[in-house]
C-alpha cells in the first residue's frame, strides 16, 4: 500500500491525492476482505449454524496441502450429517458432540 501511494504522489505531486489514494486503496482492501474472506467457523458454531462452519472448514481444507486435514473435514461433515453438533470449546480435543 505504501508503494502504491508513493507512486501516486510521484505522478501527481499532490498531497491531497496522496492521502486520498491511501484511503481508497485501504477501503478497497477492506471491501474485498468482506466479500471473499469467510467468517470464522467459531462464530458460526456459536450461533448454531454448523453447516456454514463446515463450509468454511472445507474451504480452508481445500487450501491446505495435507490430505489428513481433508480427511478430518470429511469426517466432520459425516458427523454433522448424522446430526451431531460442532462445539465451541478450546479445551476439548473432540470437535463435535451429541
Amino acid at each position: 500500500m505504501g508503494t502504491f501511494t508513493v507512486v501516486v504522489f510521484s505522478l501527481t505531486k499532490s498531497y491531497k491525492v496522496f492521502v486520498l489514494s491511501g484511503f481508497v486503496f485501504g477501503l478497497l482492501i477492506m471491501v474485498c476482505m468482506f466479500l471473499w474472506v469467510p467468517e470464522s467457523p467459531r462464530f458460526y458454531v456459536a450461533i448454531n449454524q454448523h453447516r456454514k462452519a463446515l463450509a468454511v472448514y472445507k474451504y480452508l481444507a481445500k487450501l491446505h496441502p495435507d490430505p489428513k486435514v481433508k480427511a478430518k473435514i470429511r469426517h466432520l461433515e459425516e458427523q454433522v450429517e448424522k446430526g451431531l453438533v460442532l462445539q465451541d470449546d478450546e479445551t476439548d480435543t473432540v470437535p463435535f458432540k451429541e
